[in-house]
């Protein structure tokens, strides 16, 4: 006994259409005149495709976003040139896009740094695009912008290439290598809410740190950007602690590795509070770290 499927109720064939992979639902529409319509038909009324979950390639994405109606943004893989992205954006809205050698072609790169999209962007910045994001005069306009320096590219030439300093960036993380805390500081753009910098290793110059403290940001995170050995009479253990006293402002929330124990308490006693769970402590400290928090919390429910 066959089974005739285009008979088949919608909402069965619905469920079936939603389990094929792409290429089994457009070869069911080549089996016959009455089951094309009836796919064609049930497609508009997909709202998920299992294919879409695992990655879909970008040459997909028109049929996709043309005969679909999926109420989620698909995994996406292959490299994407202008024209697939715009099919892409008209289709599904991206909220955050990764720019990067494997997801953009340099002409797309060039393309998302001129034009505000209003999406969250993260961009890699090393020698496979270091001419195209030089030559390009970026307009980013971003709630959250993610920056990665790579191949010995350092997080104050990214910067400068990006020309953050004139850009529209509420949230800004940065990875990479530093050389000099104080030009990154004079980088930032204006109208910063939290920042974030993740360094490989760290600048001995601490000056630097009450110019980031006194941006009063909701959040700061500073991570391995002072290099400070484990020894407590270490000069940059004790000139991390000096530094910090001595701002007049203050972030809501800090973050940092290392965190000496005494600046610490030098913040709390201030009204910072700590995140514990974004920072790193030194060995010899990190018992008194633990139950200081722990007190702290519990002063806190209290």
């Amino acid at each position: 006994m066959t089974l005739d499927m285009d008979l088949l109720p919608n909402d069965i064939f619905l469920i079936i259409l939603g389990f094929l992979s792409t290429v089994d639902v457009y070869s069911l529409k080549k089996v016959n005149n009455a089951l094309f319509e009836k796919v064609r038909f049930c497609q508009k009324d997909t709202t998920h495709l299992v294919d879409t979950f695992w990655g879909v390639n970008v040459k997909n994405i028109l049929l996709i976003g043309r005969d679909y109606s999926l109420n989620y943004e698909p995994v996406i893989f292959g490299l994407m040139t202008v024209k697939i992205f715009k099919k892409f954006y008209k289709y599904f809205k991206p909220t955050l896009f990764q720019v990067n050698c494997r997801t953009s072609t340099l002409n797309l790169t060039k393309y998302l740094l001129k034009n505000n999209l209003g999406m969250d962007i993260v961009i890699y910045v090393n020698q496979k695009n270091l001419m195209t994001v030089n030559n390009t005069k970026a307009s980013i306009d971003a709630k959250n912008l993610t920056v990665y320096s790579e191949d010995k590219i350092t997080i104050e030439i990214a910067m400068q290439l990006l020309n953050l300093r004139h850009q529209r960036v509420k949230n800004l993380k940065i990875h990479g290598e530093v050389n000099d805390m104080q030009f990154v500081f004079h980088m930032l753009p204006e109208d910063l809410e939290s920042l974030e910098i993740h360094s490989k290793t760290g600048v001995h110059n601490v000056r630097s740190l009450p110019l980031f403290f006194e941006l009063e940001l909701n959040h700061l995170n500073l991570f391995q950007c002072y290099e400070v050995c484990s020894h407590p009479d270490c000069i940059n253990y004790n000139s991390i602690t000096y530094q910090i006293r001595k701002c007049a402002k203050f972030p809501k929330e800090i973050a940092m590795s290392p965190f000496p124990f005494n600046a610490i308490k030098w913040c709390e006693s201030h009204g910072v509070q700590i995140d514990y769970q974004n920072s790193e402590f030194f060995d010899f400290e990190f018992d008194d770290v633990m139950n200081y928090a722990i007190n702290s919390a519990k002063t806190t429910v209290s």
